[in-house]
């Protein structure tokens, strides 16, 4: 019989492959001036509607259909992703769905990277238009340095985005804090009305 946590991982497994929901991450990015100040703004497209969202400073914004990277021109291995996979259910975080995605976080690390661990767990470090979320952060040995990794599970309607920020160990702290202001600036604009939010369990 399989376990709850089996059962969760079966789950992610068989989303994985399928199209990444309606966002379409190939962005489109467009300048603005607020109280003296210019900024940009990057848009990407979502079924019948639109998701807007302000990068990080600098930062180099690249995409496709399926996958958006943003990077750190001044610091080197400096690395975020954003992707989509389906949901046809609301998936609330429980105990068992956080045990799995903090295996899927562990089994995420580069191949040949040494003394992976978890080194922080946090329920909603990232809220996207009031869906909630969970994040894993694990530290590895790669390269002749140490490195940490985030991996941001945001549950929408429809879709979960897996925000993933990865630098080393010096430049994190910093480099991750530019890239969830930024995803905190996420927004769906005349995106039709759904039910599929994610509930919380705690």
């Amino acid at each position: 019989m399989f376990s709850k946590i089996s059962a969760a991982l079966l789950a992610l497994a068989l989303t994985i492959p399928q199209a990444g929901a309606e966002i379409d991450f190939t962005p489109t990015e467009t300048e603005y001036s607020a109280e003296g100040f210019t900024y940009r703004q990057v848009t990407l497209k979502d079924g019948e509607g639109r998701v807007i969202f302000t990068p990080p400073h600098h930062w180099v914004v690249r995409g496709n259909k399926d996958r958006m990277q943003l990077t750190s021109p001044d610091k080197s291995f400096a690395e975020a992703t954003i992707q989509a996979v389906p949901l046809s259910a609301s998936q609330p975080f429980d105990e068992a769905a956080e045990r799995a995605f903090e295996e899927q976080v562990i089994r995420a690390a580069p191949p040949g990277s040494q003394s992976v661990q978890i080194v922080k767990r946090e329920q909603n470090p990232i809220v996207m238009a009031q869906h909630l979320s969970y994040g894993v952060v694990i530290s590895y040995q790669a390269l002749g340095q140490t490195f940490h990794r985030s991996m941001v599970f945001v549950n929408c309607p429809g879709a979960q985005l897996i925000l993933r920020f990865t630098a080393p160990k010096a430049d994190f702290d910093a480099l991750n804090a530019d890239f969830v202001r930024s995803m905190t600036s996420w927004q769906w604009i005349n995106k039709p009305a759904a039910s599929n939010t994610a509930v919380a369990s705690k």
